[in-house]
């Protein structure tokens, strides 16, 4: 099954200095357009992003990504 039918949420974090600051919450049933950013942000050295993916696979089924 395609991983992209089953995510229910994909959001996308900024860590700072011991903090994790949310940049985007989207449904990724919704329309690509819906993750850009709704703001500009700053990156600057030592920042790390990271990125996550909530998937419901209930069917107890084998899931392919890309």
């Amino acid at each position: 099954r395609d991983a992209c039918l089953l995510a229910r949420v994909i959001a996308m974090y900024r860590w700072r200095n011991g903090s994790v600051h949310p940049m985007i919450r989207a449904d990724p049933q919704q329309s690509h357009h819906s993750y850009l950013l709704p703001f500009t942000i700053d990156i600057i050295s030592g920042d790390y992003l990271f990125g996550q993916c909530v998937y419901d696979n209930t069917e107890d089924r084998m899931i392919t990504v890309g």
